[in-house]
């Protein structure tokens, strides 16, 4: 458990992170745009926003009415 920073879980694999509503925003950087350049990822949907990640990999959540 990380509080503040987020919720984590662990098991038998990769942790999960659920991030918090505060850093939701910068938690975009890698998946919606790049963390080194901040250029947008083209591929990535205007409606997908990450909200939790296991190792690399994001779970995102599809807002209907974007994009």
């Amino acid at each position: 458990m990380r509080g503040y920073s987020g919720i984590e879980l662990t098991g038998r694999g990769n942790d999960i992170l659920l991030f918090p509503p505060a850093r939701l925003w910068e938690q975009q950087a890698g998946h919606r745009w790049t963390g080194t350049t901040g250029e947008p990822i083209e591929d990535w949907p205007a409606a997908w926003i990450a909200v939790m990640s296991e190792g690399v990999d994001a779970y995102i959540y599809d807002h209907p009415r974007c994009g």
